[in-house]
């Protein structure tokens, strides 16, 4: 009886999802794809990178649709941090999608698995070596590099709008972050984590 229930609402869930994407025109989903023929990320990677350039390339459909969708789904009350965010996404210009690239992911898939084995948060390793050190080697690639990490989300539309909501984070910068006009390029890893069951990392460059 559970599981039934269970597949109910996960079908439930889809079915919003895709009413959802009926307010989209075909060519702005289709721009926003940009990870969707790359063998090395999962599903959920490609899913989070998908609703971090659907937010970027129109804040204010992204606002009425998915983002009301995830609020209804987990019955959030009205609250500072989601009220921020829409007034964020109704003053935010429409701008790049981000284009995937493989040296940032692996520097997010490497992130993940070591905070996931070690049950750590934040942008540290495990061992202490800050973020600045662990990107070193990026210096030449990018003018920037700028990091979000997520955990307990196993899906990419909540581990999007959990980063956008970015309750208890007082500059909200991990929506900044996502919602960076100079930033064009990401690598997004999600691995499993030995406290929250499952953590996310995405490395974004300008």
């Amino acid at each position: 009886m559970l599981r039934s229930s269970f597949i109910l609402l996960i079908c439930l869930f889809t079915s919003v999802l895709l009413a959802q994407d009926e307010k989209w025109d075909r060519k702005t989903l289709k721009k926003a794809r940009t990870a969707s023929q790359l063998s090395y990320l999962t599903k959920v990677e490609k899913d989070v990178i998908f609703y971090s350039n659907l937010v970027r390339m129109n804040p204010l459909l992204f606002e009425k649709t998915f983002l009301q969708t995830y609020i209804k789904k987990n019955e959030m009350e009205p609250n500072t941090w989601i009220s921020s965010l829409k007034i964020a996404l109704r003053k935010t210009e429409p701008m790049n999608e981000l284009i995937p690239r493989e040296d940032l992911y692996k520097a997010a898939k490497k992130h993940a698995i070591d905070m996931g084995k070690s049950g750590k948060i934040g942008h540290k390793t495990s061992r202490g070596k800050s973020f600045d050190d662990r990107m070193k080697h990026l210096d030449k690639a990018y003018h920037q590099v700028y990091e979000n990490c997520n955990y307990g989300f196993a899906d990419g539309l909540s581990i999007v709008c959990d980063l956008l909501i970015d309750m208890d984070v007082p500059d909200a910068g991990h929506r900044k972050t996502i919602l960076n006009p100079a930033l064009r390029y990401i690598g997004t890893s999600v691995q499993p984590h030995k406290e929250y069951q499952v953590n996310c990392v995405q490395d974004l460059g300008s």
